[in-house]
C-alpha cells in the first residue's frame, strides 16, 4: 500500500469560512402542515446536530398554505406561529434567513405565467409579508426573494421587470432588507451579469439553483464524487468569472446557490444520499464552498423523505452530521493545506473565536477518501500550534455507520477506510 501525504500549515490563514456556506432548506415550513413543522424534534436537530444558521425558508405551496383564500391576504397568525418554532430553539443562536416567495397563490392566478396586469397585486402581496415578518413581528429577515426558478416560464425581460416592481414594493415597506435574484434554475451566467448591470444597487445577492444530475441510476458513485463536486466547483467559478469579465467584482454582492444536492429527480429517493456516500459528497462539496469563498449555499434540502438530511420521523442521515461538524468545526480561518492525492481530499479550518482564545486554538480538518480502496498516509504540520497525540479527536463516517470522539494518534501512519469521511479535531 502506498503511503500518501497530506500536509496543514496552522498558521497560514487563506481567507475566512462562514456558517452561510453551510446552510439548508427548510421545506416543512412553507408546507401545509403548521404541527409538522413547529415539532420540537425537528427544531432540536436543526439547532443541537446540524447546528445550522443559515436557513431558506422554501416550499412551492408557501403562498397558498401561507395565505387566507376567503380574506386575499396573508395567514399572519400561522405564520407567527411558525416563525415562532425557531425562536423557541434558537435562544442564544442567531439564524439568518432567506424568505422566499416562491410563486402567486391559486386565488390570484392557477397558471405558470402571471400576467402583467397581475403584476401589480403580486408585487403588494410581496410587500405585505415584508410588512408583516419584519415591521408587526419585528424579525429582522434580511434576505428575500419574491420568486423561484421562472426562467423556465418567463423572459429575462419578463423577469427583470417583475422582479424589479416587486423589489420596489418590498423595500418600501423596510429599506434595510435585501431582495434578490433572479433565483434561477441554473447558473444562466449571461442572466446573471445582466441582471447585476441591470438592477445594480437594488440587488441584494445573486441566486441560483445547481443539480448535478437528474437520472442517478446509470451514474457511478466514482462519478458523483468526483465529476459531481467538480460541477460544483465549475459552477462557482463560472460564474464569479463571467462577473469578472463583465467588470463586476464578485465580491461586491452576495453569492448565493441557494438550492443544491446530487440530483434533481424527486420521484424516487438515491440511496446513496442516505449513507456514507451522500455524507462525503456533502463534506466535499463543503470544501469547494470553502475554498472558492462562495457567500452562502443552501442544500436541499433539511427534512423530506426524497432529498432530506433527515427523514419525516426525525432521524438524521449521516450527511446530517457532516453539517453539524462544518458548521461547528469548519467555521474560522480556513489555512494551508496539501495531499498528493486527488481522491484523498483535506481541508482544515483554524478558530481562535471558539471560547478558549487565541492560545487555544480550535483546529480541525476533514479527510475524505474518495476512493474504494484502503488509504495509508502521514499528517505533516506545521505552526505555533498543532494537533497533539493526546488531545485529538475524530469523528468517523463510513459504510457502517457515524462514530465520534474517537482518540487518535496523528504523529503515526494512518490508515483510512474506502468511501469514509474523518473530521479530526482537538
Amino acid at each position: 500500500m502506498i503511503t500518501n501525504n497530506i500536509t496543514v500549515s496552522w498558521d497560514t490563514h487563506v481567507h475566512s469560512t462562514s456558517p452561510l456556506m453551510f446552510g439548508t432548506n427548510d421545506f416543512l415550513l412553507g408546507g401545509g402542515s403548521v404541527s409538522e413543522a413547529t415539532q420540537p424534534a425537528y427544531h432540536a436537530l436543526m439547532h443541537d446536530l446540524l447546528n445550522v444558521r443559515f436557513v431558506r425558508v422554501h416550499n412551492e405551496g408557501l403562498p397558498n398554505n401561507w395565505t387566507n383564500n376567503r380574506t386575499k391576504s396573508w395567514n399572519a397568525t400561522i405564520i407567527k406561529e411558525l416563525y415562532d418554532s425557531y425562536d423557541k430553539a434558537y435562544t442564544s443562536t442567531p439564524v439568518t434567513f432567506i424568505q422566499t416567495i416562491p410563486t402567486w397563490p391559486v386565488w390570484m392566478f392557477d397558471g405558470k405565467v402571471l400576467p402583467s396586469s397581475l403584476w401589480p397585486e403580486y408585487a403588494q402581496l410581496c410587500a405585505d409579508l415584508v410588512k408583516i415578518l419584519n415591521i408587526d413581528q419585528k424579525r429582522s429577515i434580511l434576505f428575500w426573494e419574491p420568486f423561484n426558478e421562472i426562467d423556465f416560464t418567463f423572459t429575462y425581460d419578463e423577469m427583470v421587470q417583475l422582479w424589479t416592481m416587486i423589489a420596489k414594493s418590498m423595500m418600501a415597506v423596510d429599506p434595510s432588507i435585501k431582495v434578490g435574484g433572479l433565483t434561477l434554475s441554473w447558473a444562466r451566467t449571461n442572466y446573471i451579469v445582466d441582471f447585476i448591470k441591470t438592477a445594480g444597487k437594488m440587488t441584494g445577492f445573486l441566486s441560483w439553483h445547481s443539480y448535478f444530475m437528474g437520472d442517478s441510476t446509470t451514474v457511478t458513485t466514482d462519478d458523483i464524487l468526483t465529476k459531481g463536486v467538480a460541477f460544483f466547483r465549475s459552477t462557482v467559478l463560472n460564474v464569479q468569472g463571467a462577473l469578472s469579465s463583465g467588470g463586476v467584482d464578485p465580491s461586491s454582492v452576495p453569492l448565493f446557490m441557494n438550492e443544491y444536492n446530487m440530483l434533481y429527480e424527486w420521484h424516487n429517493a438515491e440511496p446513496r444520499l442516505f449513507n456514507n456516500i451522500g455524507a462525503i459528497f456533502y463534506a466535499s462539496v463543503h470544501k469547494v464552498f470553502m475554498e472558492t469563498q462562495l457567500t452562502g449555499a443552501n442544500n436541499w434540502n433539511a427534512e423530506d423523505g426524497i432529498f432530506g438530511l433527515m427523514d419525516l420521523k426525525n432521524n438524521p442521515r449521516p450527511s446530517a452530521y457532516v453539517f453539524g461538524w462544518s458548521n461547528t468545526y469548519l467555521v474560522g480561518s480556513l489555512v494551508s493545506y496539501t495531499s498528493d492525492n486527488p481522491l484523498l481530499e483535506i481541508v482544515a479550518v483554524s478558530n481562535s473565536n471558539n471560547g478558549n482564545g487565541a492560545d487555544s486554538p480550535r483546529l480541525a480538518a476533514y479527510i475524505i477518501n474518495k476512493q474504494n480502496v484502503t488509504a495509508s498516509f502521514t499528517l505533516s504540520q506545521s505552526g505555533k500550534y498543532t494537533l497533539g497525540d493526546t488531545t485529538t479527536r475524530h469523528n468517523i463516517i463510513n459504510a457502517t455507520g457515524v462514530f465520534q470522539n474517537i482518540p487518535l494518534s496523528v504523529t503515526s501512519t494512518l490508515t483510512i477506510t474506502p468511501y469514509t469521511l474523518w473530521l479530526i479535531h482537538n
